[in-house]
């Protein structure tokens, strides 16, 4: 955003000023706002990871503000949400890792959607969903998320005899679209 809102500024200047003027003083200052991003990036993991030296990986995801970050904090048992802000890191919550239904879980990445989708992320997580009809097995991108709800998934449904179904891949933005979708795939399975 900070990137698109310089970009219109300038093309709003355009008018008053030369171009070439206009858009060197934007593209330094655009310059300028990565350096200081990518050099706090990496004092913050350098940081994060000193505090937390079991971790496997950290992955910062940057917020409007200059020095926010959302924080995914994987350990060997756990991934740990938070937000680190002005030093310092409050965790939102934490995900275990414990995988049901293992063998529906491997078997559900032979799926169409399931490898177009972990080709897409390395922070997918699977979640199995038992049913009295069969299973819904649902990755989740947990780089994306609001409060515990992580809007960027896909979903499968899978029949009692463990016959991949129908699925949907995308984005959900509300907890009617998701009833919505859960209601088609039902149907589908049927």
């Amino acid at each position: 955003p900070t990137i698109l809102v310089v970009h219109l500024f300038g093309f709003s200047l355009l008018p008053f000023f030369p171009m070439g003027e206009v858009f060197l003083t934007i593209y330094l200052f655009i310059f300028l706002y990565l350096a200081v991003r990518s050099i706090s990036t990496v004092l913050v993991k350098r940081n994060l990871h000193l505090h937390f030296q079991n971790s496997i990986r950290i992955k910062l995801i940057p917020r409007i503000s200059l020095f926010h970050w959302d924080v995914i904090i994987e350990t060997k048992d756990d991934f740990l949400f938070g937000v680190f802000a002005k030093g310092s890191l409050t965790i939102d919550h934490s995900l275990v890792k414990k995988i049901a239904f293992p063998d529906l879980v491997s078997e559900s990445k032979k799926h169409p959607l399931v490898s177009d989708f972990l080709s897409s992320t390395q922070y997918a997580y699977p979640f199995v969903l038992k049913r009295k009809n069969g299973y819904l097995v649902y990755w989740k991108d947990l780089r994306f998320r609001t409060n515990k709800f992580f809007p960027i998934l896909t979903i499968i449904a899978v029949s009692s005899d463990h016959k991949m179904n129908e699925g949907f891949i995308g984005t959900l933005y509300s907890l009617k679209q998701y009833k919505q979708v859960i209601k088609q795939l039902k149907n589908t399975a049927s």
